[in-house]
Order: C-alpha cells, then structure tokens, then sequence
C-alpha cells in the first residue's frame, strides 16, 4: 500500500466522516455525495486491498449504472443509503487499523480541554518528566504514529518515539480567543442563547420574556426568585411566546413568566419588519436560535459561524472537537458575565435622560413615540397578535404557570405624543386581561419615577432598573 502522509491519512478519515452523514440525506435531486466518493475511490487506489473499499467501488459504480438507466426506486434509494452508511462506517474502522494514531498529554490542562472530553481521541497522561523520559526510551510499534500535547517545558523530545507535538497553550488560547471574537462579534445572539440553555438546564424558578424595556429595565440577578432573562431589543409578542414554551417545556420548576409589554406589543410583527436591522435580527438571532422566520420571507439564510469555519491544520481539527470547544468557551463566558450588561457589554451607568435640554427631551420623545405611533396602521399583525396573547395565556394556564404582564414606565415626553388611539386599546386591553383572562398585571408608570431614572424618552437606566426591580419584589 502507498505510504500516505499523516496530512493525507486524516483527511481521508475526515471525509469518510463527512460522507457517512451525507449519505443519509440523499435524495433524488441531490447525488453530489456519490460523484464525490466516485472521486474518492479514483484517487485512493492504494486502497484497493481492503475488502471495504472494494465493497464501496462496487456499488458506488452499480450505483451509477442503475441511475443512469432510470432503474432506482425511492425504495432502493433509502436501501443504497444504508448499506452506503454501513460500507463508509467499516472503512473507517479499517483505515484506523492501518496506522495507530496514539495521543499522549503532558502538563497541565489549565484550559480544562481534557478534563472536559473536549476532544476527539481518548488520550493518556504523563504525569511527571521521569515518565517521559521512560516512554521515549520503549521501542514504537511500526503501526503507530504518537502525538504528545504538550503544556509543560520539556527539555528534550525524542523524534524517534513522538512523531508529531501540539502545543497545548497555544493552539487551546486561541481557540478560546476565537471563540470570544465569535461571541462579542453577534452578542446579543450569543447572549439570548446561553439565557435559554440556563433557563433550561439550570435552577431557575422564572423567566422574564419581552422587549428592549425589560431587558434593560429589570435586574433580574435581583429578583427573589431564580430568574432568567429571555427578552431582547425588539423581540415581539410572537418570539416572547416560543421563547417562553421552549424554555418551559423543558424545564417543569419554571412556575412565572414575566411578560414585559408595550404600547405596541399587538401591533409589532419583527419579520415583517423592512429595516436592516429587523431583518439581521431574524436572520443572526431569531432564525438560528429557534429556527423560525415566522413572517420573513427570505430564504437561504446564512448559518452562524463556529469555529469549524476557521481554517486550521487537519491534525489540530482532528484532535480538538472544535464544536465542544465552541460551546465550551461560550458557556464559559456566560457564565463569567450571566446578565445582559457586563464587563464585555458594559452599561453607562452614568447615563441620564436628565442631561439634556428642555427642548432636547421633547424632540427625542416626539420623534420616538412618532417611529411607534407607524406601526398603528398593521391591523392584519393585530388581528395574529390578539390570539398570539390568547395562546400565551392559555398555554400558561395548562403549564401551570403564573403569567405576570409587566408595564415599565416611560418619560412623559414619549408618552404625551403616543397617538390617543394607541392609548386607548392598550388601556383597554389591560382592562380586558385583568378582568377577562385573570391575569396578574404590575403597572410601573405612575410610580415614582422622574427623568434621573432614564437612558432616553421611553428606556429605564440602571438607576431606574434598580428601582423597577425593588417594586417588582414587592408586589411580586
């Protein structure tokens, strides 16, 4: 058999890997899978020993022949993408007994990489220099091919027995500096994600949904009960619904769910939304969170990036699980920064509404409320939005699960110029789920709050957040 590079070898390793799940979802209008195995066996015929791979050339070339003579069935279709499935699966095994890879690690696993199974091969330790040296002197076998990741000053390595080294501290600091370029560069999506994963997996009792005003107005960290917040900038009354079933439905101690609403919680549909930054917030946040567009009618939506997208050297990608260490590193930096505002997200604590002019804080409100006052006019999202809420409050209701509606203040300066209308559907909209639906409502705006508490015309700041929350404890 020809001598391949290790280069070579994994890379065959990998595309076997690939093809096996490829192989699975092959249908009629997609058979790129067989022409590139096609390929893969043309080029690899120093293969041509091994029972397996003469077993793919076969029916990879019958394959072929009954396709171009219109002879496959749907039926035989899903029998070739088994017994395909099976074929690649033993070629694997049967490639890996040609040359034994063995990964050996000395140091110290500071970046948790090991400990966590961060990786694809098993790997054993070498616990002190005197154990290295001992290993190096033992005769190789002729199959195998040793590795040693190294996190440790080493004064010799004998090439006669490591055939390859990894630098332990510099390849897993800058997969975890990756990873934190990932994160900050879609932070909200990065944020919202892990919200939902610890709402699911963790202790929490309750869960905030909503928009940008309980996102910034509530400190949930605060709140006397174990609270998650899933709301985002923007997010509307349709993703607060699947966010607060996803994170219910799988985690049965969630027994309140705070809904921060707006004016215009019945009249804001995000997917239908024409700007730039509603449609980056389907398609970077929505989309790739619960896989749902809803109104948005774009398709072939470009998938996140991970780590998987960088390139790196195949004997660095075989060995790491670039996905683990992806989501590892992300949880890490959750963990270290749970709440929305932080050392990588910082708020201006210093922010005040006060700050500006008489006429300044009339312009600003004017032309916020008046951006609101647009979506007035959507009555086809009013009429969808009226049963989202009922759904909302009937699926509360057979979870077992308190609904508490939450309304935080806003500068009169915003409020004054809401459009009278406005005003008057959600008053009455209140009054219909207090006394219709039973529902908990907690009304903050006549409480005292001045212009100190408020980034702009209709956002609390922090000093405000801290006092919504102090309210929110008591009534709660």
């Amino acid at each position: 058999m020809k001598a391949l590079s290790m280069d070579e070898y994994l890379h065959n390793l990998q595309f076997l890997n690939t093809k096996k799940e490829e192989i699975q979802t092959i249908n009629e209008n997609n058979l790129s899978v067989i022409n590139e195995l096609a390929n893969f066996i043309s080029s690899n015929t120093h293969y041509e020993n091994l029972n397996t791979f003469i077993s793919l050339a076969d029916i990879i070339v019958e394959f072929i022949e009954k396709f171009n003579n219109n002879q496959i069935s749907s039926n035989e279709l899903k029998k070739y993408s088994y017994n395909l499935k099976i074929i690649l699966e033993n070629l694997q095994l049967e490639l890996k007994k040609q040359l034994m890879i063995n990964f050996y690690f000395y140091g110290e696993d500071n970046l948790g990489i090991i400990e966590n199974n961060l990786i694809k091969y098993n790997i054993k330790e070498i616990y002190d220099e005197n154990e290295l040296k001992s290993l190096q002197l033992k005769e190789k076998n002729g199959t195998d091919y040793n590795i040693l990741v190294f996190n440790k000053d080493i004064t010799h390595i004998d090439n006669r027995y490591f055939d390859e080294t990894i630098d332990y501290s510099k390849v897993g600091n800058s997969l975890k500096n990756l990873t934190k370029i990932l994160y900050t560069n879609n932070y909200d999506y990065s944020y919202l994600s892990n919200s939902l994963i610890e709402s699911i997996q963790g202790d929490a009792k309750a869960i905030i949904v909503g928009n940008s005003y309980p996102l910034v107005g509530i400190e949930e960290q605060l709140l006397s009960k174990n609270t998650i917040n899933l709301s985002m900038h923007s997010q509307d009354l349709y993703y607060s619904y699947e966010l607060a079933k996803k994170s219910i439905s799988q985690n049965k101690n969630i027994k309140q769910c705070i809904l921060g609403i707006s004016h215009y919680v019945l009249n804001h549909d995000l997917s239908k939304g024409e700007s730039s930054y509603s449609k980056n917030m389907i398609e970077k946040i929505y989309y790739p969170l619960l896989n749902d567009v809803h109104n948005y009618t774009k398709t072939n939506i470009p998938t996140q990036q991970t780590l998987n997208d960088f390139a790196a050297d195949i004997l660095i990608k075989s060995f790491f699980d670039f996905d683990k260490i992806d989501y590892h590193f992300r949880k890490q930096i959750y963990t270290n920064n749970k709440t929305y505002y932080n050392d990588l997200n910082p708020r201006n604590v210093n922010n005040s509404f006060m700050d500006y002019t008489m006429d300044e804080k009339e312009s600003i409100g004017y032309n916020r409320a008046n951006q609101h006052n647009k979506l007035f006019k959507y009555d086809n999202t009013k009429s969808e939005y009226e049963n989202i809420l009922k759904e909302f409050i009937n699926w509360s209701k057979r979870e077992n699960v308190e609904l508490i509606i939450v309304i935080l203040p806003t500068t009169k300066y915003y409020f004054n110029n809401l459009k009278i209308e406005y005003k008057n559907d959600f008053d009455n909209l209140i009054e219909h789920l207090k006394d219709e639906d039973d529902v908990k409502v907690v009304d903050l705006r006549n409480l005292d709050f001045d212009d100190s508490d408020f980034a702009n015309s209709d956002h609390l700041n922090q000093k405000g957040a801290l006092k919504s929350t102090k309210y929110l404890n008591q009534i709660l």
